[in-house]
């Protein structure tokens, strides 16, 4: 922004403007972010062929600098003559100083008509040639000040590679370090630059194939795009990195090194493993589903056989109770085998409006069959109904009371609550709005869990008791 004249830096590789400075924006009255989105035949009235400036580039060694002349164009449609002086930074961008000469183009062609007239206007061309001089020696001090402010652009551009967090690399093909940045050598987990090039490159990658691989890529293509490859750093711990480098010759055409660049993906790679664990996941709730399925209609069977048991006569009293039983622990299983299939196939629970009396009553008469406790039911006598998946709520209120059970293999008391209660605003009751909800309760005389297992309840899977218990 300190340069006089305007100055571009462009991609050689589609010449598309990806810095200017302020002057720039000034001169041809374009904004910043339009530079960005313009190309430098834009801004050219007769623009040279794209191969022809893309030979130019070529040919062009880094840091050598040639000089041009044309005509350019501002934003209002205005023409101007420039000089431009045109180097190439590096092998991905162009750098264009560019003067506007329409003062030195009047000034000549001033000279030329006043050539004719010599004779006649000797006085005249006196003063046209003091002023002529004048602004050449501007030029030599704007001239001076352009490099300067190109010195001061090479300046940035260190510090830039300095501060990037990219890792930015030069390497011989034995792997030995000719260049790297800070970025790389903190990637890699080295303090300083001259600790990382006494490493070298080889030993940076996790496997000596896969370097290989690489090598083999440069060799058929000059260039690598984008390959991602695991490599290790100074601890030994991986990191997942995407590499964009290419094989960089001098005037004659000899190789000299390979130069790129370096990015960490070690969390995209993460997240690839995970995406990949939940599709595995997604696989084994498709086939919880076939299992259910076929079990439900197995259970299906079993209930209209017993349904269909219970209709002949004469059957002795604790048959046809057997039979009932049979029939409701279908009913029930075939409740739960429904939720797993909701559950697999990502479906929403079957919501009706339902009365939870005779449901909570039913889920301890089942759960408590056959054992020596004692069960305490307390349910309000205007308890509310609510709108829930039946099976799913009968499951729940079972499991806990199965747990209860279990907590207390001998004798034992187990109390089962229900109440209309009303959350309001600025509750303690978890993340509940406020409202009308039904609280059911349900406690055991059992010996209850360790702390250190209670902190374990909400992850999935996880229970304090063996194999084969609830």
């Amino acid at each position: 922004n300190s340069s006089p004249d305007p100055v571009l830096v462009s991609r050689i590789a589609d010449f598309r403007f990806v810095m200017v400075n302020q002057r720039a924006c000034e001169n041809y009255g374009h904004t910043f972010e339009q530079f960005l989105e313009m190309e430098i035949f834009d801004i050219e009235v007769e623009p040279l062929l794209r191969d022809e400036v893309r030979r130019l580039y070529t040919g062009l060694p880094v840091g050598k600098v040639v000089e041009v002349q044309g005509t350019n164009k501002r934003k209002d449609g205005t023409i101007f003559p420039v000089e431009v002086r045109f180097t190439k930074m590096n092998a991905e961008l162009g750098l264009a100083i560019v003067r506007d000469i329409s003062e030195r183009k009047r000034a000549e062609r001033a000279l030329r008509e006043a050539s004719g007239k010599l004779e006649l206007r000797v006085a005249e061309r006196t003063t046209d040639l003091r002023e002529s001089n004048a602004r050449l020696a501007q030029e030599i001090t704007d001239r001076k000040q352009t490099e300067k402010a190109l010195r001061e652009s090479e300046q940035n551009l260190r510090h830039f590679t300095e501060n990037v967090i990219e890792g930015i690399f030069r390497t011989t093909p034995e792997g030995k370090i000719l260049f790297a940045n800070p970025g790389f050598a903190r990637m890699f987990g080295w303090d300083t630059v001259a600790d990382l090039e006494k490493t070298n490159m080889v030993e940076l990658y996790a496997s000596p194939d896969r370097r290989e691989e690489v090598m083999q890529i440069y060799e058929k293509y000059g260039q690598v795009r984008n390959f991602d490859v695991e490599m290790r750093r100074k601890d030994g711990s991986p990191i997942w990195v995407r590499v964009s480098g290419q094989k960089i010759f001098d005037e004659d055409g000899n190789f000299k090194w390979y130069e790129g660049f370096l990015s960490d993906i070690t969390d995209s790679k993460q997240l690839e493993t995970e995406i990949l664990k939940a599709q595995k996941l997604e696989s084994i709730g498709e086939l919880a589903a076939g299992i259910a399925h076929d079990f439900n209609n197995a259970l299906t069977e079993i209930q209209l056989n017993a349904s269909v048991a219970i209709l002949h006569e004469g059957l002795a009293p604790e048959i046809e109770e057997i039979l009932q039983s049979i029939e409701k622990s279908a009913v029930k299983t075939k409740g739960i085998t429904q939720q797993l299939i909701t559950c697999s196939s990502g479906g929403k629970p079957i919501r009706m409006q339902t009365d939870l009396k005779d449901l909570l009553k039913e889920s301890i008469h089942f759960a408590l069959s056959g054992s020596a406790l004692t069960g305490q039911i307390e349910i309000q006598e205007d308890l509310h109904s609510a709108n829930i998946d039946r099976g799913q709520i009968n499951q729940v209120i079972s499991n806990l009371i199965l747990n209860a059970r279990q907590a207390m293999p001998g004798q034992g008391r187990l109390k089962v609550s229900a109440n209309n209660i009303q959350v309001k605003e600025h509750t303690s009751i978890g993340p509940l709005k406020p409202g009308a909800y039904l609280q059911v309760s349900v406690s055991d005389d059992g010996k209850g869990s360790h702390l250190n297992i209670l902190t374990k309840y909400s992850i999935h899977f996880s229970a304090p008791r063996t194999t084969a218990r609830g």
